[in-house]
């Protein structure tokens, strides 16, 4: 009896992932690439996004660190709070999932306040982006050497012209103390849908 062929590693999967045509599976990038763990409403958000629903969506319940974070930039004060920015801020899973966002805080009694979030999810671009500050990228888990040199010597070798200004390919970068893959963003405007994103907590 011969005996069955081993199943294919993550490894395995990545590599064939990247060695084909990109383009018309951006459902299985979320599948095989080794997005980071701790970076979840990011890889949410993104299949969301391509599965081309358009739906909204909701965050349910957000990490104290989020809360934290937001209470820090409203000091709780009752009002609305447009174009919040976390980046910079070390909050990787916030900054990648949502970006810039809004805030609204409305009393509930004398000490409790509701905030509420609403954002659209979408890959846009900055306007005369010399710097290529509006390029989109997307933790990665923990990776070897071997790895990474892999994925990086695997990636579709396409570009596309960004509306800021440049032209971008497909790359993974070392961003401050995080490993990236970073996404064309004409790339990513032609594979999903934008969608309202929502959330809220009592404080």
């Amino acid at each position: 009896m011969n005996k069955p062929e081993p199943a294919p590693s993550r490894w395995d999967e990545v590599s064939s992932f990247l060695r084909g045509h990109t383009e018309s599976m951006a459902l299985r990038v979320l599948d095989l690439v080794p997005f980071k763990q701790d970076s979840p409403y990011s890889t949410a958000l993104l299949r969301h996004y391509v599965e081309r629903s358009g739906t909204p969506y909701d965050l349910g319940e957000l990490p104290q660190v989020w809360q934290d974070w937001i209470y820090k930039q409203t000091s709780g004060h009752v009002g609305t709070y447009k174009n919040l920015n976390p980046y910079n801020a070390g909050i990787y899973d916030l900054q990648n999932s949502l970006g810039h966002f809004n805030v609204r805080v409305t009393a509930v009694d004398q000490r409790v306040r509701t905030y509420e979030i609403s954002d659209t999810y979408e890959f846009g671009f900055t306007h005369h982006d010399r710097r290529q500050q509006g390029r989109h990228g997307f933790p990665l888990g923990k990776l070897s050497p071997f790895e990474l040199e892999s994925i990086r010597r695997l990636l579709p070798k396409t570009t596309y012209h960004n509306p800021g200004g440049f032209t971008e390919g497909w790359e993974v970068k070392k961003l401050g103390k995080e490993t990236v893959l970073l996404i064309p963003q004409q790339f990513l405007v032609q594979q999903g849908k934008a969608f309202k994103v929502t959330g809220k907590f009592v404080r």
